[in-house]
């Protein structure tokens, strides 16, 4: 191992654009997915300084209910 192996900086595996500010960063986080009829949809990613200007909106990995306001009143009227 040689110094430059210590002394410079880690790598990064994964580096994603702003879709605010355009600036590329290792901190990315998911803040919207683009689905598309043909083809694969697209995952938005915004840097740590602008996701509370661009907020999250739904992603592939939000949960997904599976009861809607309108089933429950259906169940209660059969009840």
């Amino acid at each position: 191992m040689n110094r430059d192996a210590l002394t410079s900086p880690p790598l990064t595996l994964f580096t994603a654009p702003c879709c605010r500010c355009e600036r590329r960063t290792g901190a990315a986080v998911a803040c919207r997915d683009i689905h598309h009829t043909s083809g694969p949809g697209i995952t938005l990613y915004a840097c740590p300084d602008c996701i509370l200007t661009v907020g999250v909106g739904p992603t592939s990995y939000d949960p997904v209910d599976n009861q809607s306001p309108a089933s429950e009143d259906t169940q209660s009227c059969f009840t």
